[in-house]
């Protein structure tokens, strides 16, 4: 038998007492309550540690590609072939 599909998880939070009161007056200002106010945060940051995480790994493909580029380009034996494959692709379009 399989197992229900839970669609809610409960966490517990401990928190100083001044922030719950903090928490508590944001919240009666902005009329919402501690659970929305603290569920619309938690996507909040979550958002935008996902964003930061994909900046991150878009940065580190960059740096990849072009430590890449530069370990070739310092290799002779790979900079003679690009070479000779430039300049035989030159001499093939003059013939």
């Amino acid at each position: 038998m399989a197992a229900p599909k839970r669609d809610k998880i409960t966490r517990t939070v401990r928190l100083d007492v001044e922030v719950d009161e903090r928490l508590q007056v944001v919240c009666k200002r902005l009329g919402v309550t501690l659970n929305s106010f603290l569920i619309g945060a938690i996507g909040e940051a979550i958002v935008r540690h996902e964003s930061q995480m994909r900046i991150e790994s878009g940065v580190m493909d960059v740096i990849r590609d072009a430590i890449g580029s530069m370990v070739a380009a310092a290799d002779p034996e790979a900079m003679e072939k690009r070479m000779k494959e430039a300049l035989g692709d030159d001499q093939d379009k003059a013939h």
